[in-house]
């Protein structure tokens, strides 16, 4: 999965539009940023990434780009 792909995926997981995400996204201004999004993240890090995380790690993160941190070298070009 490469950035833009990861970043749609992430769009539909909080249900905004496709465009609305970038880098400089601020995590608290999504209202669908809760922790049942949270789980689908964390179950997407699992079975895209082989990445497993917990809860607390994502309730940390302000931004999208310390989101796709974590996930950078598990990116594709």
């Amino acid at each position: 999965m490469n950035l833009h792909n990861f970043i749609k995926e992430f769009e539909d997981i909080v249900m905004v539009d496709h465009g609305t995400v970038n880098l400089e996204t601020n995590l608290d201004d999504l209202d669908d940023w809760d922790s049942l999004s949270m789980a689908s993240l964390l179950a997407t890090f699992e079975e895209k990434f082989d990445l497993k995380l917990d809860n607390d790690s994502l309730r940390e993160l302000k931004t999208f780009a310390e989101i796709v941190e974590l996930v950078k070298g598990r990116l594709q070009e």
